[in-house]
């Protein structure tokens, strides 16, 4: 944050620079919880029976594609030593 004070008092905005420091961490602490989400999509339910069955029809006509192949990785599956 330091860096920041220092470029703002550089550029002659120093009496901005707390309210970019604000802002970062707005945006750091909204990206932190947008990737909490997105990790947690799987466990996540989104529409009703209709949009479930949609969903699995069209994964069912994806697995008739010649190069195509569905694979289910478990939740609880440790990938990351694969990433």
């Amino acid at each position: 944050m330091d860096d920041i004070r220092v470029r703002c008092a550089f550029c002659g905005a120093g009496d901005r620079a707390d309210d970019l420091i604000e802002k970062m961490l707005n945006v750091s602490s909204a990206y932190v919880e947008w990737r909490r989400r997105e990790e947690s999509g799987p466990m996540v339910r989104f529409g009703g029976s209709v949009v479930m069955r949609e969903r699995l029809a069209h994964l069912s006509a994806v697995t008739k594609w010649p190069n195509a192949l569905l694979g289910v990785i478990p939740f609880t599956a440790d990938c990351t030593d694969r990433l």
